[in-house]
């Protein structure tokens, strides 16, 4: 949706930007199990902790 292409490029240029997809939605394979609320905490925490390229 161009409206938020448009919104997330503005604010990207002043601060980082992350739009979490979670494992087994969207292009990722699907999953075997129901992911917990702490397997997402874990997902989330290993993304913050990615350096930036």
């Amino acid at each position: 949706m161009p409206e938020f292409k448009a919104f997330f490029d503005q604010i990207g240029t002043y601060c980082r930007v992350l739009l979490f997809d979670k494992a087994g939605v969207g292009l990722s394979d699907p999953l075997p199990k129901v992911r917990t609320l702490d397997d997402r905490v874990r997902e989330i925490e290993a993304v913050l902790r990615h350096p930036v390229r």
